[in-house]
């Protein structure tokens, strides 16, 4: 198992590619929409068979709840994210439905550090172990997602060491 076959990664003579097209994370999308599914049905539900006007008012604030999550799920699973980087930059653009929505880009250099975050975006600890890590790029407060979902922990180090190898080697070879 390597990182190209963990990710969907090019290589061309300028530096490395990373494409994401709409569609791609189903899991987040099966996921949150389950989850929110869950409090949108369960609000309804109350808001429906409801007598009291409290009641009515939790059922909705679920019925709310539960549509954000769902919302949130399908901006996900609609966004389309190209990554490139390279020795010296890293840049992510996402599109939504072919719009742009946001570019980031990062210099790298030796404040740039790599770590996970578990699925609520809060950093790992390194002895913990989560089932949907999130790995980033990140250089001061901006962020760049590299890899969402990734189920496996096995895959989670193969992409931790490609990225360091890759992304930090400079620093690695000065390390060394």
């Amino acid at each position: 198992m390597t990182a190209f076959s963990i990710l969907p990664i090019k290589e061309y003579a300028y530096g490395y590619e990373i494409y994401y097209p709409a569609f791609f994370h189903k899991l987040g999308m099966q996921g949150l929409g389950i989850f929110g599914g869950i409090f949108f049905i369960i609000g309804f539900s109350i808001a429906i068979f409801a007598s009291s006007g409290l009641a009515i008012f939790v059922g909705t604030i679920f019925s709310i709840f539960g549509t954000a999550i769902i919302s949130y799920g399908l901006y996900d699973f609609l966004m389309e994210t190209h990554i490139y980087y390279d020795d010296t930059h890293i840049i992510s653009k996402r599109h939504l439905l072919g719009i742009p929505i946001k570019e980031i880009s990062l210099k790298i250099d030796d404040k740039i550090e790599i770590l996970y975050l578990d699925f609520l975006r809060r950093p790992l600890k390194k002895n913990k172990i989560d089932k949907f890590a999130f790995l980033i790029v990140q250089k001061g407060d901006k962020q760049i997602v590299l890899a969402k979902y990734i189920e496996s922990i096995k895959a989670q180090k193969i992409l931790q060491r490609y990225f360091e190898k890759t992304l930090l080697k400079k620093r690695v070879l000065e390390d060394n």
